[in-house]
């Protein structure tokens, strides 16, 4: 009778445990979910934020080269600022939510050759400019999927 308790005792302590258990594999299953569904959302819109400042900044560039009037280029410029804002906070969610010091250098390079696109002094320099900004960020995407894969 004694061996019976004890081994009644052992199926019910090994199925707690194994309850327990479950349900922390299955919690942190979730979270490594959600934070994978977190990251894929954040990056992509970094990315897109991006990609829209260097199109602003881009539209402004041209417009100045242009020399198009000044009450038309205020409208880019206010453009160009919303852009940019939009980038800074989606480039700190991102290194917020990847805790990788060399993705967050990587779209801060990004950003700041965006920023100098307002420099370029001809056609030939701004292109040059945009064509660098486009490979840059084809190379912060790839470095985006090796972040997402682990």
């Amino acid at each position: 009778m004694l061996g019976t308790l004890v081994g009644g005792a052992l199926a019910l302590v090994g199925t707690v445990v194994g309850i327990v258990v479950s349900q922390v594999l299955q919690r942190k299953g979730a979270r490594d979910a959600q934070i994978l569904d977190a990251k894929v959302r954040v990056f992509g819109e970094c990315t897109e934020a991006l990609y829209e400042y260097e199109r602003a900044n881009f539209g402004r560039a041209r417009a100045r080269l242009r020399r198009q009037p000044e009450a038309d280029r205020e409208a880019l410029r206010q453009e160009v600022y919303r852009s940019e804002s939009r980038a800074r906070s989606a480039i700190g969610q991102a290194t917020y939510l990847s805790g990788n010091t060399g993705l967050d250098d990587r779209f801060e390079s990004v950003h700041s050759a965006v920023h100098g696109l307002s420099e370029a002094d001809d056609y030939e320099e701004l292109s040059r400019r945009h064509q660098e900004i486009q490979k840059a960020l084809k190379d912060v995407l790839r470095t985006v999927r090796i972040e997402l894969r682990k």
